[in-house]
């Protein structure tokens, strides 16, 4: 059906098809109206006004035929084909207009948001650039790769630099290769927060008011891995090959005991991979009052235990790879100890 400038084409072709190289539609907007026939006229004035009459009859109805139900109550019957060509062509003038800054709107505000996969966003931007085309909107192949590459989030920042820093013209099948590639690459080094806890099951009191503790431990570790940087083609530039990070143990326990068992682990096994190793830092002491009841019933001031909890703190840095922190941090963990690890580029 006719709905604008695709509709216009429609017909061109479905008239072509009628009347084989030029379309009827050609010929009836290409010809003037014949003069009327008279009893003066010859057979050639005749035979040609008789294939006029054809032609734009048929060309009436293919254009008629052509046009959206909703909107062909709204055009007049015309004499000739050519007239009623020329109707139409002034009531879609502004509907076009009105499409063409609809989706060149879309082009210029979409953005990857990196919801689905950047395959599919860029042949949204296609289709947007294809739809403006048989709007009679160009936009080349050029311009159209600058804008796909402008639309790529924060994360996609080293390749839009290496995109700018190539001298060739890229084509579009070549951006969605290289974009598909360097999501994946993306993929593999998102990034996981690393933390390892051990945590104080409860805190139980005797009767003779002394304290015990029972622990249970509860190990779980993630690395941290920034996304790695985009590997450039043909620029002479080499990818790293490992990435150092620079870790932050954070140790605390409320046993001086196993606090420093576990620092000294930990330094350790630093040490014997060869790392650069910082600490353990003593941090300040937290001191806990912890104020808990004898006897449900009892009374006075006999009848409540009060005493202090203090928590230890240790920290320790070292650079080395995350392969590497897998294996130091991979060592048993005293009982009542919290671990933390952090991971940052160095």
């Amino acid at each position: 059906m006719l709905t604008g400038v695709m509709g216009m084409n429609q017909i061109g072709i479905i008239g072509g098809i009628a009347a084989g190289g030029e379309t009827l539609v050609d010929q009836v907007a290409r010809l003037e109206r014949p003069a009327d026939l008279t009893d003066t006229s010859s057979d050639v004035e005749k035979m040609a006004y008789a294939k006029w009459v054809k032609a734009n009859k048929i060309a009436n109805l293919i254009i008629r035929s052509s046009i959206d139900p909703i909107m062909r109550g709204g055009i007049a019957e015309r004499g000739t084909a050519k007239e009623l060509l020329d109707v139409i062509k002034k009531q879609f003038e502004g509907s076009v207009k009105g499409r063409q800054y609809c989706n060149l709107s879309q082009l210029l505000s979409l953005k990857y948001d990196s919801s689905g996969n950047v395959r599919s966003h860029i042949l949204k931007i296609s289709k947007l650039v294809l739809t403006l085309k048989e709007l009679g909107l160009t936009i080349d192949d050029t311009l159209m790769v600058h804008l796909a590459v402008w639309s790529l989030p924060q994360s996609f920042e080293m390749f839009q630099v290496h995109y700018q820093n190539q001298e060739k013209t890229w084509e579009m099948n070549e951006l969605i290769a290289a974009l598909v590639s360097e999501e994946e690459r993306h993929k593999k080094g998102k990034a996981k927060l690393a933390h390892l806890t051990t945590s104080m099951k409860h805190l139980s009191i005797n009767s003779q008011g002394k304290k015990k503790f029972k622990n249970q431990v509860t190990v779980t570790m993630a690395m941290v891995m920034n996304p790695p940087m985009m590997k450039p083609m043909k620029t002479g530039y080499e990818e790293p090959q490992e990435q150092l990070h620079r870790i932050r143990i954070t140790l605390s326990s409320k046993s001086v005991k196993n606090l420093e068992k576990v620092c000294a682990d930990l330094v350790n096994g630093a040490k014997s991979k060869l790392l650069k190793v910082k600490g353990p830092v003593r941090m300040p002491t937290k001191v806990l009052k912890i104020t808990t009841r004898k006897s449900p019933c009892g009374e006075g001031t006999n009848t409540f235990d009060r005493f202090e909890l203090r928590i230890h703190k240790r920290i320790i840095d070292l650079v080395s790879s995350s392969e590497v922190v897998k294996q130091i941090t991979s060592i048993t963990i005293e009982p009542g100890v919290e671990v933390e690890v952090t991971i940052a580029d160095p």
